[in-house]
């Protein structure tokens, strides 16, 4: 499984509809395996929505949720305006480092 955070953004400056989740859920095919979307329409620079999906390796999964992304923007009126930014999996390892560094300061020398 592999999470991709793909950000988007809107032409106009609205909000994300409420109902995204379930229109990407909609539009998905059971070969590209999305299991679940979490929509997070605060997240800066872009709203994300984060898509968990089954592949075969990081690249498929990410082109996977990009395809799926982009064909519910196309296919809805009211998606229209918003275009894809990027699709990525998102990188955890400077978090746990943060982490670590604030347990042990001074510790850590790379």
């Amino acid at each position: 499984m592999y999470l991709v955070h793909v950000q988007v953004r809107s032409s106009a400056g609205s909000g994300l509809p409420a109902d995204v989740a379930g229109r990407i859920l909609a539009t998905a095919v059971p070969d590209e395996r999305i299991e679940h979307v979490a929509v997070h329409p605060h997240a800066r620079p872009y709203p994300v929505l984060g898509v968990v999906l089954g592949a075969d390796g990081l690249e498929q999964a990410e082109e996977r949720a990009a395809a799926v992304v982009r064909r519910t923007l196309a296919a809805h009126a009211e998606l229209r305006e918003w275009e894809q930014v990027t699709a990525q999996a998102p990188l955890i390892g400077p978090f746990y480092e943060l982490l670590l560094e604030r347990e042990s300061p001074g510790e850590l020398s790379g």
